[in-house]
């Protein structure tokens, strides 16, 4: 059996000598110095990487799809933002997908840069009092400063199911996204018209309104003046059992109101009481049988229907003035 010799391979087989080996090498990487760089793909400066907003408390949980909703449908209306993205990223997706401490502008910085946007929207909402607040920030993926930013309060609001509360969500999206301005906003969300400064409002519709005060007159309610501030949204609207929400008292005004609603009342019914001894002083006076009493008596009358003049005066001036801290501007 003959074995096949392996055979040294010669140095025209091993390649170019040393030297020429470092020439091709030097060639290869001049060729790739000289050869053009492949830019990297330009970001449109529209581009918005939009996160599902974050409840500022558990409570407002059943807030946050609502105006989730709402920015996206701004979004996908003309205007000077595009969404990158179809859907919303959920906040509780964020911590695990990046490896943030918490969602907040820097976790969604991480986020727009993954996705390769200009921009990135965080959001943010919660209840406030008898309303909604609402806070939106655009941050520049690039450097992470903040491009844009704007807050919104809508009241009254009771509840999540609160009528007018989407149109109203709708509107903050739109404020913020196409409009770019924080205009006041009046919306209608009873079933009926409504005149606001002597034009009428339909049902579901909004009026942009002026930074001051705005008189709401509907039909069956007690005219109201509303004072409006940037950034404000206030609905005409209905609680449960029908009563009209809008323009509610503070509560210093609705303390004053009982406090002078009692003591007016308190002056009526003691105005009635003095009038009721009067009657029985001047009988006294009547049957008086000497001079006297007679002068006894005629003082004592005099004291008492003073004193009855003064409360009945008194306590329909108070009476009047708790009707128009209920009712007035």
């Amino acid at each position: 059996m003959h074995l096949l010799a392996l055979k040294r391979p010669t140095t025209a087989q091993n390649g170019p000598p040393p030297r020429l080996g470092w020439t091709a090498l030097s060639l290869a990487v001049f060729a790739a110095l000289a050869a053009p760089v492949q830019a990297a793909p330009e970001v449109d400066p529209a581009s918005v990487t939009v996160l599902a907003p974050v409840a500022l408390e558990p409570a407002a949980a059943r807030l946050t799809p609502l105006f989730g909703q709402a920015l996206q449908a701004a979004l996908a209306r003309p205007g000077p933002y595009k969404a990158l993205n179809v859907t919303a990223v959920p906040p509780e997706e964020l911590v695990p997908m990046f490896g943030c401490a918490r969602v907040d502008i820097a976790c969604a910085r991480r986020a727009g840069q993954a996705a390769g946007s200009a921009l990135v929207l965080f959001s943010e909402i919660g209840w406030e009092g008898e309303g909604v607040v609402t806070r939106l920030t655009l941050v520049n993926v690039s450097d992470g400063v903040t491009h844009r930013q704007g807050a919104w309060f809508v009241h009254p609001v009771l509840d999540a199911d609160a009528p007018g509360l989407k149109r109203a969500l709708d509107a903050v999206g739109h404020l913020f996204l196409v409009q770019r301005t924080s205009v006041p906003l009046l919306i209608n969300a009873t079933a009926g018209p409504v005149d606001v400064e002597g034009r009428a409002l339909g049902a579901g519709e909004v009026r942009v309104l002026s930074p001051g005060q705005a008189r709401v007159t509907r039909k069956g309610h007690p005219d109201r003046a509303v004072e409006l501030a940037a950034g404000e949204i206030v609905l005409v609207a209905d609680d449960v059992d029908g009563n009209d929400l809008l323009g509610a008292p503070s509560p210093a005004r609705q303390t004053a109101t009982w406090v002078t609603l009692g003591v007016g009342a308190a002056a009526t019914v003691g105005a009635g009481v003095l009038a009721w001894q009067l009657g029985a002083t001047q009988d006294a006076y009547d049957t008086a049988g000497t001079a006297h009493d007679v002068r006894d008596l005629a003082d004592r009358g005099q004291t008492e229907a003073t004193a009855a003049n003064v409360l009945l005066v008194g306590g329909v001036l108070l009476l009047g003035t708790a009707a128009w801290l209920a009712w007035g501007p």
